[in-house]
């Protein structure tokens, strides 16, 4: 069983119950991922960080292309190569 630390890490539980053993693992970081909130292992193994798979990935990105997601202010002013 694992232990939840406040800020984002997760902790193995050791055998003895008296915190890490030797043998153990260190503590990872845990984020959620935007899209589905599922806690994403936050190392460069994971291809699709800040996301837990391709599919969040891919969701995520239509969202910014159909215009769902954006970034406010001003229009950016579409430019002419004529003009320059």
């Amino acid at each position: 069983m694992r232990d939840c630390i406040a800020d984002g890490t997760i902790r193995p539980e050791s055998s003895t119950g008296r915190g890490r053993m030797a043998n153990e693992p260190r503590t990872e970081k845990l984020a959620p991922c935007p899209h589905c909130d599922m806690p994403v292992h936050w190392s460069k193994r994971n291809p699709y960080r800040p996301f837990c798979s391709n599919r969040c990935r891919l969701i995520d990105l239509g969202a910014w292309l159909d215009g769902d997601r954006y970034i406010p202010g001003e229009p950016a002013q579409p430019t002419d190569p004529d003009e320059t």
